[in-house]
């Protein structure tokens, strides 16, 4: 799948996530939230090359700090808004590297044919 694509997936899963964030009070917990869109990211980072990871890690962060954490989509730059980017950027970068791995895995032989 093309980068831009799975950014633009990115883009719908956290309008989607931030949705239900909010639907489940994550306002009170922004943590909650952030687990939320970190699995969002996950999951977007699982089926698109490295770029569109980060794409969606960096969607999923805009809406979480925008919507669940300072609401009306105002976005900040606290310690503790940027820490949120990071765990979402290593997030996808973590997934991505794990897929890729798995993915070469596959193309050897692990057990040698007799």
């Amino acid at each position: 799948m093309p980068s831009g694509v799975g950014s633009a997936i990115g883009f719908a899963a956290a309008i989607a996530a931030a949705v239900v964030a909010v639907a489940l009070g994550a306002h009170q917990q922004p943590l909650i939230g952030l687990a939320l869109f970190s699995g969002t990211t996950a999951i977007v980072a699982a089926v698109t090359p490295l770029p569109g990871a980060f794409g969606a890690a960096a969607h999923s962060w805009a809406f979480w700090d925008g919507f669940v954490v300072n609401r009306f989509g105002e976005l900040a730059a606290t310690p503790a808004e940027i820490e949120g980017l990071l765990v979402l950027a290593v997030t996808a970068f973590i997934v991505r590297s794990c897929v890729v791995a798995v993915g070469s895995l596959d193309d050897q032989d692990v057990i040698p044919a007799r």
